[in-house]
């Protein structure tokens, strides 16, 4: 469940990654 979070999260900060490649580093 706690990977399945992560994939959700991942693909939702995705799109916000473009603007903050910080965030992608951060939540993964």
């Amino acid at each position: 469940n706690i990977i399945s979070n992560r994939q959700m999260t991942g693909l939702k900060r995705q799109k916000p990654s473009s603007e903050r490649p910080r965030n992608e580093r951060g939540g993964a």
